[in-house]
């Protein structure tokens, strides 16, 4: 299932980095996502926070009280990895996406998977001001199922899918008045036209399902070889695995020589490989060969 990360979301991760640099720490942690998340101004998960009752100011200063700056300054532009809770935090945020049946992760996904890593720096922080991960999800399916209270946030044009060049070429018109209706709805709320705003979203629903039908139809078009995927003691399965476990975007051109010499002569997908650093939270090719994965692998 594609979960592109949302403008906010994408936002959060930036911000982490940024904070993470600024303490010259040489990792992104729970406790860079969450001064990265009460940095944000609006979204649904600063709407979340606000409604129970929690100080972003005071957050920002509980965490960087627990901060010890680095021994030395990290290079800037230079590429953190995230500790084994941040990862589990972006894993337990796009299953709550998945379990709300939401084709993004957005940052009121993030704010759950904070809380459900709850061993983390943040969630310690998030408790201590009072919060609880059920509640708090349930004023997030409030303000979500509602679709006028708080609209889901979408993702940047350029984040919206991780997609063959001629799809998502195909879809960028769809895109576009997906983010018209949007605007209007918007508008509709701000002008407590709540009638008009639902029938804006519902056409914004219909666009999305016919989206998703033209993301399947192309998707299914290519084929994945069983003997790319077993080749070598099944190398080039097991390199998209460790891939898409840890985001790292940057061995796909590791992952196109293997699907070489395993084989494979689709040349779209050997070329999109070999442009990792045109990615930013998943890579279609990858989705293509876990899909096909035989299940005992």
């Amino acid at each position: 299932m594609y979960q592109p990360l949302t403008g906010r979301a994408r936002r959060i991760m930036q911000l982490a980095n940024s904070e993470a640099l600024r303490f010259q720490h040489e990792y992104i942690g729970t406790e860079h996502l969450l001064l990265a998340l009460v940095s944000l101004k609006s979204g649904v998960a600063v709407q979340a926070l606000k409604h129970f009752g929690v100080d972003l100011r005071k957050a920002r200063g509980e965490v960087e009280a627990l901060m010890v700056v680095g021994p030395r300054a990290i290079p800037i532009g230079a590429r953190l990895r995230r500790t084994p809770r941040c990862n589990n935090v972006m894993q337990f945020a796009v299953s709550e996406a998945s379990q709300m049946n939401h084709r993004y992760v957005g940052s009121e996904h993030v704010l759950l998977g904070l809380l459900r890593e709850d061993l983390g720096v943040a969630a310690q922080i998030l408790m201590n001001q009072g919060l609880k991960l059920r509640e708090v999800r349930d004023e997030v399916m409030k303000a979500l199922g509602a679709g006028i209270r708080s609209l889901p946030e979408l993702p940047q044009r350029k984040e919206i899918e991780d997609l063959p060049n001629r799809l998502a070429a195909a879809l960028a018109e769809l895109n576009d008045e997906l983010r018209t209706l949007n605007l209007e709805k918007e508008q509709a709320v701000a002008a407590h036209d709540f009638e008009k705003a639902a029938a804006l979203r519902d056409s914004a629903l219909k666009l999305k399902t016919r989206k998703q039908a033209m993301i399947r139809d192309a998707m299914s078009q290519y084929s994945i070889e069983p003997a790319w995927l077993s080749w070598a003691g099944w190398a080039a399965l097991k390199l998209a695995q460790r891939i898409n476990e840890r985001c790292r975007w940057d061995a796909l051109p590791e992952l196109a020589a293997a699907l070489e010499q395993a084989g494979c002569t689709d040349a779209e997908m050997i070329r999109h490989c070999q442009q990792a650093g045109e990615h930013s939270s998943q890579c279609w090719v990858v989705d293509l060969l876990l899909a096909n994965a035989p299940p005992a692998t």
